[in-house]
């Protein structure tokens, strides 16, 4: 099966939502704990592939680690595109497919799909070729919507709603990128990435063998209507606001809401590092609403996650670089008021 996008695609080359082609932007990740643990091959953070299965005497955990150097050599070599990305079947093993990059230099090989893989990611199919050309379609569209181009080849999945949404939104704003988009996702959302690169979404059909894509202007996304969240209000000269005090404590960085108790059901902070993979989570589901935070990386972000009484959530950003490097002698430092960083949603809900 191949896949294959417009001219327009090619010239993309991950040039919106990444900071030049020497920042790392594939990894992996173990899942759990074990020689024979799953792991995950991530772009920017977000979950392309799980790897279930060990193979050619390699546990998955190093066929991540593998499958990722692949990925990022090829970006690195200015040779991954969305339109660089197809699946083939061997004629020797015809129970194995291969997600492949079209190079100058031939055709390589990115990542093997064999049955007992295709049969944890799709139980009922156990189809290679069709597991090949999901996680294929998954790359791509990461590709399009991290260059603010709107998704081909998952349209119509839950994955797919998303990346429009953060294709949608990179395009309005060429500041933001991928990563930024990712760290203001829910945490539904958020498990709705991680979750199609280890499940084929029920009734997706791959896109048919060597037919082109004409990539469409990319849809118009309203904004959600504001609803009762628990969102952060601005402060007013003279009116003291009732949200979250932030103060620095040494070198401790200490959170409060200071607001009505009874607003909350609960509260989430997160501190995570540059490519926003977890530090420190801490959940509170009880008043008082207050996390601390010992001497945070200052290249970290706290994310607060803030549940009202009827179940809306709201996100806010506090990237630690805003906070002051020292203490005043003597008084707790009181931080500016947290709000939204640049392309920030206070509902993000695409």
């Amino acid at each position: 099966m191949r896949l294959r996008l417009a001219q327009v695609g090619l010239a993309l080359v991950l040039a919106a939502g990444m900071a030049g082609t020497q920042q790392t932007v594939f990894g992996w990740a173990p899942v759990g704990s074990g020689p024979e643990a799953p792991a995950v091959v991530t772009f920017t953070g977000s979950r392309l592939f799980t790897i279930t299965m060990p193979a050619g005497g390699l546990n998955p955990a190093t066929r991540a680690q593998v499958i990722a150097a692949r990925l990022e050599a090829l970006r690195q070599a200015g040779t991954l595109t969305p339109g660089s990305i197809g699946t083939v079947q061997l004629s020797g093993l015809p129970d194995h497919a291969v997600i492949t990059c079209t190079t100058t230099a031939g055709c390589a090989s990115i990542l093997t799909v064999d049955p007992a893989l295709a049969k944890d990611v799709a139980p009922q199919q156990a189809n290679v070729a069709y597991v090949a050309a999901w996680w294929a379609s998954l790359l791509a569209d990461h590709l399009l919507a991290a260059a603010g181009q709107p998704p081909q080849y998952t349209v119509g999945t839950p994955v797919g709603d998303l990346l429009t949404g953060i294709a949608s939104r990179i395009a309005r704003d060429p500041r933001l990128t991928f990563s930024d988009a990712l760290a203001t996702l829910s945490r539904t959302q958020t498990d709705t990435l991680n979750e199609a690169s280890q499940a084929l979404p029920p009734g997706w059909q791959p896109h048919p063998l060597g037919q082109a894509v004409t990539p469409a202007p990319a849809p118009a996304v309203a904004e959600p209507a504001p609803g009762p969240a628990v969102a952060v209000p601005a402060p007013q000269p003279g009116v003291p606001a009732p949200a979250w005090k932030v103060v620095r404590q040494a070198n401790d960085v200490v959170i409060t809401w200071e607001g009505d108790p009874a607003a909350l059901q609960s509260v989430q902070f997160v501190l995570v590092d540059k490519n926003f993979d977890p530090l420190q989570v801490i959940e509170v589901n009880q008043p008082p609403f207050t996390a601390r935070f010992s001497s945070p990386p200052t290249s970290a972000v706290i994310r607060i996650w803030a549940t009202d009484a009827s179940g809306n959530e709201t996100l806010t950003l506090l990237p630690v670089t805003t906070l002051p490097p020292v203490r005043i002698p003597g008084q707790d430092q009181v931080l500016p008021q947290p709000g939204p960083v640049p392309g920030q949603l206070q509902n993000p809900n695409f």
